[in-house]
């Protein structure tokens, strides 16, 4: 996905389009305005709704677990594919 349009503020980036990514300690995958941090050692999803907690303050994870579950399949078949 090319972000340069938004950060050179020439256009948008298509907002409905799954983002996901790797760290050393964590995946993540984001899905319009949420966001869900999977700790690679199994001991946490964390799930925020960025449009009104843009700091990740607050972890809807055990108030959304339906939305936890339908982010972690989509994780799951981006990072099957991904290998």
């Amino acid at each position: 996905m090319n972000v340069w349009p938004a950060i050179a503020r020439t256009g948008q980036v298509e907002a409905n389009r799954l983002l996901y990514w790797r760290a050393p300690k964590f995946s993540a995958v984001r899905s319009g305005s949420w966001k869900l941090v999977l700790w690679n050692d199994g001991s946490a999803a964390e799930l925020y709704h960025l449009a009104s907690d843009p700091y990740e303050t607050r972890d809807l994870a055990a108030e959304q677990p339906q939305r936890v579950a339908q982010l972690k399949r989509q994780w799951a078949e981006i990072a099957t594919r991904d290998r």
